[in-house]
Parts: structure tokens; C-alpha cells; sequence
């Protein structure tokens, strides 16, 4: 038996749905259209854990996210801050605080769940390097003390 189908997950889950009717099916994802300008409240940098970065970008129209040391695939909208991947079986959320911004996202992926604060600060020490040749921080602390030189030498 041959089954062609787009599926997000391991088309080994649809060859089993087939063929045992007790088996769940993969669930499908239908991607729906999100104006750029709504995109823009996503982008930014979030970290689920230290030394760890999520990389949110657009690029003509399209959301991307990049976690560190991968390449940055795009990701689609499902609903108003849900997203799925069609490369690997995982999805993000972004959450909002009481005031409406955007600040965490959740990759939920092998049925684990990991949330990830926004680092807004973190954006700021990369846009104010100011040509100075330092690559990506590896800890918070080291980003925090980043930050805290240029403020004091750059005010």
C-alpha cells in the first residue's frame, strides 16, 4: 500500500491510521492569513532556557523562527498567536500580558511544552554593538552585563 499525502507529522502515523482503525489520525493543519502588520507584535528574541535562543523574523510576509545553532524555518498561522511548523511535528504559542504585548512564546514539540520569555533586552544589546566585534552572549549574565557597559558608556 503506497499513501501520498501533505502531512506535517511522520506520514508513518497516516500508513498506521490506514491500516488499524482504532489509530488516531495525524492532526492536519489549516494555515490562515495574518496581515504583516499583525506579525510585527511577534517578532523578537525569546529564551527558554540560558544560552538557548528563539529568533522570531519575518521575511516578505512570512513569521520565521530560529532556534539557536538551526536554520530559521517559517512557521504558519492557524489562529490569532498559534502557529505550526510543516518541517517537524511542533507548534508555538505566544502568549500576551494584561496589557495586550507579546511576551513569551511556547513550542509545544514531542509532547513537551516550553515556554520561552521574550528577551527584549537582548534585541537592544545586538542593535547597539556599536561595531564592536562580539558575538552572540552565551548566559544571561554576560548579556545583562553587556547591557549594562553600554548604558554606561553610551547613554
Amino acid at each position: 500500500m503506497v499513501i501520498l499525502a501533505g502531512v506535517t507529522g511522520a506520514p508513518q502515523e497516516l500508513g498506521l491510521a490506514a491500516l488499524l482503525p482504532s489509530a488516531p489520525l495525524p492532526v492536519m493543519h489549516k494555515a490562515i492569513a495574518v496581515p504583516s502588520a499583525q506579525l510585527d507584535a511577534y517578532v523578537g528574541q525569546y529564551m527558554p532556557a540560558p544560552g538557548v535562543e528563539f529568533a522570531i523574523t519575518i521575511d516578505h510576509g512570512q513569521l520565521y523562527a530560529q532556534l539557536t545553532g538551526q536554520a530559521a524555518y517559517p512557521v504558519y498561522a492557524t489562529a490569532a498567536d498559534h502557529f505550526f511548523y510543516t518541517v517537524v511535528d511542533a507548534r508555538l504559542d505566544f502568549e500576551r500580558d494584561a496589557s495586550g504585548k507579546v511576551d513569551a512564546l511556547v513550542l509545544h514539540q514531542n509532547g513537551l511544552d516550553q515556554r520561552a520569555p521574550r528577551q527584549p533586552w537582548l534585541a537592544w544589546c545586538r542593535s547597539h554593538q556599536r561595531g564592536v566585534p562580539v558575538g552572540p552572549c552565551e548566559t544571561t549574565r554576560q548579556q545583562a552585563r553587556y547591557k549594562l557597559f553600554h548604558i554606561l558608556r553610551f547613554p
